[in-house]
């Protein structure tokens, strides 16, 4: 596909942010795009284009949403007793620089369509709500190399991508298209083994079940966690 729509300098400076946490994280958790836990207001994504000169910022303020304590369950759940220290995880560990966590999103913004994508978007990243095509044209162009680079860097122990509807693109993005996988919980949870990647249900509390964190638990815990 050759794009005719192209994005302004402000969606290139913002396709640089990869996400919060510590950027040498041993173990990644990638979301589709920000939603509740990303940008709130027009304001808040300008003053993040200003802002974010790094590919990985510190998060601002406490943790706090179904994704953190998801992702909170599952690092507390690896320590014999840590079923019931996940608040405790959240509070003094999760997405903070020291942590071995990096939250990253593999879009930098909403899907089109959605509540959270303003009319003011054209003018400000050269992206309307009807332009989804050229949209991830140029996500895949400017911001999945990165994610990639950045992996292949850092070499996490292990890279948790969750969202069960849009998985094609976490497997386009990381390059997992022609990789083996194999099933835990079949069929909810994908494991590539070599490139030591896990495909989840979204991390809500009506889509990722107890059997699903277990599962997960035992694949990180096979991987040296």
């Amino acid at each position: 596909m050759r794009s005719s729509t192209q994005p302004s300098q402000s969606f290139k400076r913002l396709c640089k942010y990869l996400g919060w946490g510590n950027p040498k994280g041993k173990v990644w958790f990638v979301g589709l795009e920000p939603g509740g836990d990303g940008y709130t207001s027009l304001k808040d994504v300008v003053k993040m284009v200003r802002a974010k000169k790094s590919l990985v910022a510190p998060y601002e303020g406490v943790a706090g949403g179904h994704v953190a304590e998801k992702e909170a369950q599952i690092l507390s759940g690896l320590r014999s007793d840590g079923d019931n220290q996940w608040r405790a995880y959240i509070r003094d560990h999760l997405w903070t620089k020291e942590g071995v966590v990096l939250h990253a999103n593999i879009f930098p913004l909403d899907r089109p369509g959605t509540d959270r994508w303003p009319p003011q978007y054209k003018r400000l990243f050269g992206f309307g709500a009807e332009d989804w095509d050229e949209y991830v044209y140029w996500v895949e162009k400017l911001r999945w190399p990165l994610l990639r680079k950045l992996k292949e860097e850092v070499s996490p122990t292990a890279t948790i991508c969750f969202g069960s509807s849009f998985r094609a693109y976490f497997k386009t993005a990381f390059g997992l298209l022609e990789s083996v996988k194999s099933f835990v919980n079949e069929p909810r949870i994908v494991v590539y083994e070599k490139e030591r990647v896990i495909l989840t249900p979204f991390l809500g509390r009506r889509q990722f079940f107890e059997a699903d964190k277990v599962a997960v638990i035992d694949v990180l815990r096979r991987w040296g966690l």
